[in-house]
């Protein structure tokens, strides 16, 4: 058995979680962001650092509104079996877990390798959304959680773009040298974001469905 807990910054009069969760996330959205940006400015995807800031939320966030990155908590119980192997819907997801067991990446080879992170690290993973976005140039991370006869809790930050916000970057992709003829078919764009989301429920199961907590 599994439980999972979201929190969404938002509204502080509506907002009924507990302080450290509000802080947990102003600590890793600045993170994710800046990753981000280096991951787009890398040799090897050559695009702007600020390439993904259209499509992320204003900072500070407008009065009233609720962001759309998140911060989901998970508590998966001994004996629990762990996760499914899947892949995050989200931009960027950063996992803070140190010391907890169980969790395996799956590398380029199709091995999973086990993940264990100390008291100062993150792991970081590329998204499916990142993934559709970049034309597959970076590709989503697929992972999972195998336990045995220990706890596992962790923190999961996952950068998502605002709903209403359009990817189309295969014009700055073939402007920096990119061939997409063939992953533009698998790609299509422009999208927005919400429908590149709804798309994604509709063909992948949802690993962990979570309690949302504001």
């Amino acid at each position: 058995m599994r439980a999972v807990l979201e929190h969404r910054v938002g509204p502080w009069l509506n907002n009924t979680a507990p302080p450290a969760l509000a802080a947990a996330s102003g600590a890793l959205d600045p993170i994710a962001r800046s990753l981000l940006a280096v991951l787009c400015r890398s040799a090897y995807v050559r695009l702007a650092g600020s390439a993904f800031v259209p499509a992320l939320d204003d900072l500070p966030l407008p009065p009233r509104a609720w962001a759309s990155s998140s911060l989901q908590c998970f508590r998966y119980r001994a004996g629990s079996g762990g996760c499914e192997g899947h892949e995050d819907r989200a931009l960027l997801t950063l996992i803070y877990a140190p010391g907890q067991p169980g969790l395996q990446v799956q590398d380029a080879g199709g091995q999973w390798r086990d993940v264990e992170l100390g008291p100062k690290q993150l792991l970081v993973m590329a998204g499916h959304a990142l993934e559709y976005a970049t034309c597959g140039l970076i590709r989503s991370s697929r992972h999972w959680v195998v336990l045995e006869g220990a706890e596992r809790r962790s923190l999961a930050y996952k950068l998502a773009a605002q709903p209403g916000a359009t990817l189309n970057l295969v014009p700055a992709l073939q402007a920096a040298g990119h061939d997409l003829v063939a992953a533009e078919r698998r790609y299509p764009q422009p999208i927005t974001y919400q429908q590149l989301m709804a798309r994604f429920g509709a063909t992948h199961r949802t690993a962990n469905p979570a309690c949302k907590l504001r």
